[in-house]
């Protein structure tokens, strides 16, 4: 199989190849060079995953061709990208995510996998040469991917923004669901960025920040905007 590749140059330094054909698999390295050798490998490694979860695929025999190189702002030093693949901009099918969630299923069980092997009191051990302790690397994955999905949204539009507030109603309600079904009294945090220590948290606690929260804003913006804006700007009804 011949696969087609994007190099992302990060302009603070380092590269990133993205394999078009197989969403979620590159190689990173300091310099080009170390890239494009660090890619049969990769390949490899993507398509033997791939295959020990049943899919038939040759993993012996791959090639690559460079079909474009992009400079971004990105640290792909840090594992930061910000590329934007002429791939990302088709639309996705329902076929196409139909596979990538299959991969996202089977990611999954690795991460959950591994993640059990480890005790509670393991969670805030951060090893040497790691950035991040393993709480704060699984919470950075559940977020980013929360903020992955949110990111979808138009959220400079009205219609875009009624969808996101949508979206985001139907979590947070699903959640608190399931937690009232239970009748769930656990003491958990909220860790607020910038915060000086986690703030204590409860889910009856999260109801009722839920609903002050929304009418606190919506009460102010009923005052602010309704004082200061220009009616032209306002929706005339008949």
């Amino acid at each position: 199989m011949h696969y087609s590749v994007v190099l992302e140059e990060a302009t603070t330094g380092g590269f990133t190849a993205w394999v078009v054909q197989l969403p979620g698999c590159f190689a990173r390295a300091p310099t080009r060079e170390e890239a494009y050798a660090k890619l049969p490998a990769a390949i490899r490694d993507f398509l033997e995953w791939r295959r020990r979860n049943g899919e038939s695929l040759d993993v012996d025999r791959v090639g690559f061709e460079i079909v474009s190189s992009v400079v971004t702002a990105a640290d792909a030093a840090d594992g930061d990208t910000s590329v934007l693949l002429d791939a990302d901009r088709a639309p996705l099918s329902e076929a196409e995510w139909s596979r990538i969630e299959s991969w996202l299923d089977d990611s999954r069980r690795d991460l959950l996998d591994f993640v059990r092997r480890w005790s509670d009191d393991s969670l805030n051990w951060v090893p040497e040469g790691s950035p991040r302790s393993l709480q704060q690397n699984l919470s950075h994955l559940a977020f980013v991917e929360f903020m992955y999905a949110a990111w979808t949204f138009d959220l400079h539009s009205i219609r875009g923004l009624e969808d996101f507030l949508a979206w985001t109603r139907r979590v947070a309600t699903e959640r608190m669901q399931k937690l009232a079904a239970r009748r769930d009294d656990r003491l958990t945090a909220a860790d607020w960025a910038g915060a000086p220590e986690p703030e204590d948290w409860t889910a009856r606690k999260a109801a009722r920040r839920l609903l002050w929260h929304e009418r606190l804003h919506l009460r102010s913006m009923q005052r602010r905007f309704s004082e200061s804006e220009p009616t032209d700007r306002r929706i005339q009804h008949d």
